[in-house]
């Protein structure tokens, strides 16, 4: 039996959308969760910019970069 996988990870705008509405609107917990994503973001984005990492294509998804991809 064949299995189709459906890639759900949301592009980078929908990612950087729903960080949004976890500062604005989400309770301790989110935006917590919100604030370290970013945090997160910001030394993935410097790490490529210094070249400790290999340099991902515009295709890139969030999950990618999360996991070295």
């Amino acid at each position: 039996m064949t299995q189709n996988v459906i890639d759900m990870t949301p592009s980078w705008a929908v990612a950087m959308d729903l960080l949004i509405l976890a500062l604005e609107s989400g309770d301790l917990e989110g935006r917590k969760m919100a604030k370290q994503e970013l945090r997160n973001l910001g030394s993935q984005l410097d790490a490529i910019q210094l070249g400790t990492v290999l340099h991902v294509g515009k295709d890139s998804t969030v999950k990618d970069i999360r996991e070295g991809n």
